[in-house]
């Protein structure tokens, strides 16, 4: 059994690179292709019902989002000396873009950090790491 291909969500966090680095020793160790994302979550805008709303607009800053995620992913892969990483951005709801793209990519492996919520936060909002375990068709590493 190994892995051929692991999926690292971040969120540009000390945590998320935490989990980047483990999840590139186990990649040394089968050999296995690295997919870093970042998925950038939806919000809520102007309406056409609104008078000021103005597509082009959404879609300027959509494009500017991705551009400044996309250049944050290299940063980080940049930092990993020796290895190739595919990188990819999402947009949408993060546990299940992760998911999906996981499946879709037949990633047989997500490695990710945990976010540290607790109490009311958690309850309210939930993990996205508990999330991802209970819907992920792969193996899910949480890394503290």
């Amino acid at each position: 059994m190994g892995y051929s291909k692991i999926l690292v969500p971040v969120d540009f966090s000390d945590k998320s690179r935490h989990a980047l680095e483990t999840a590139l020793e186990i990649a040394a160790f089968y050999k296995s292709d690295v997919i870093v994302c970042h998925v950038i979550p939806l919000v809520m805008v102007a309406s056409p019902l609104f008078p000021h709303y103005s597509a082009q607009k959404d879609r300027d800053r959509e494009e500017e989002e991705e551009k400044a995620a996309l250049g944050e992913v290299r940063k980080l892969a940049g930092q990993v000396a020796g290895r190739e990483l595919q990188m990819a951005i999402l947009r949408g709801d993060a546990p299940a873009e992760i998911v999906s793209y996981a499946e879709h990519e037949g990633c047989d492996l997500i490695v990710m950090s945990s976010t540290g919520r607790t109490g009311l936060k958690r309850m309210l909002l939930g993990s996205v790491a508990d999330r991802v375990i209970r819907h992920a068709h792969c193996g899910v590493l949480v890394v503290r």
